[in-house]
């Protein structure tokens, strides 16, 4: 019996922020890796060449860069999945100590929480955030001010439901 080979990229997702700390990770996930995979809301699309312009630029000529849109990937399906995680998670209590610190924010996407996939959801998690006092209202309409914590387990939860 013959196998059908299927060519499917296998990718290197850089997580958590849209573009790393140093270059020189970039360059050794490449050497095992397909390319990297970079998750970048509408709003901050030129950021990555702005950052890193040399590396974004070798990195798209030869095909090695990804990136994905938030807005498209983080659709109703991963919203709903989302939700479901956040919810047994905020429910737990298990966040609640973070709020009891003077921690600095972050900044979310309020398309990475879901904005776009489902508004009513990504409101539902973000209003339950800001009651326990782990996210704050918007400063420039596009992103939302969340403990440092709580980003990084949202932002897990979409390259997991996405």
């Amino acid at each position: 019996m013959e196998s059908k080979q299927t060519n499917v990229a296998e990718v290197a997702y850089y997580y958590p922020n849209f573009i790393w700390n140093y270059g020189d990770w970039i360059k050794n996930l490449v050497l095992f890796f397909d390319g990297v995979a970079l998750l970048v809301p509408q709003y901050m699309k030129e950021r990555p060449e702005e950052v890193e312009p040399a590396l974004i630029t070798g990195l798209r000529q030869n095909g090695l860069l990804h990136i994905l849109e938030p807005e498209k990937v983080v659709d109703q399906k991963a919203t709903e999945e989302l939700a479901g995680a956040m919810t047994d998670v905020i429910a737990s209590g298990i966040l609640d100590e973070l709020a009891k610190d003077e921690t600095q924010f972050h900044a979310l996407s309020y398309s990475r929480l879901g904005g776009y996939g489902d508004e009513s959801l990504a409101r539902m998690i973000f209003e339950e955030l800001k009651t326990r006092g782990l996210a704050q209202d918007s400063k420039d309409g596009v992103s939302i001010p969340m403990h440092p914590m709580v980003r990084a387990i949202v932002l897990g939860c979409v390259l997991i439901s996405s």
